[in-house]
């Protein structure tokens, strides 16, 4: 089986191993958009982590595009100034989108 985690930035596949490590380079409070992108990012190799761990004879893989031979978990991050923690898991053609209420939400 092969899972394509989405991320909704550009050259998300080179970089999302920088994204996730960067706090100490951003002002959470002030650099809205680059906190989300660290949070989504380390979100999405935390679930790719999980993903290998519990499933046999899976490829799992992260870009910013989606895969039309892989099931797509999209994340995103709705509302990325505040800090709110709900999330929603839904449905989509081909995949599942997990939408944070906030940057937190997504990690939930």
């Amino acid at each position: 089986m092969k899972i394509t985690i989405v991320l909704p930035f550009e050259n998300a596949k080179e970089n999302v191993q920088n994204w996730a490590h960067s706090e100490r380079k951003i002002n959470f409070s002030l650099e809205h958009e680059k906190a989300t992108r660290c949070t989504l990012s380390y979100a999405a190799l935390e679930l790719k982590t999980h993903l290998e761990q519990t499933l046999t004879d899976v490829s799992v893989q992260i870009d910013e595009r989606f895969d039309n031979t892989s099931f797509n978990v999209r994340l995103i991050a709705e509302y990325s100034s505040i800090r709110g923690e709900n999330y929603s898991l839904m449905p989509e053609p081909n995949g599942l989108c997990i939408r944070g209420q906030g940057r937190v939400g997504v990690l939930y």
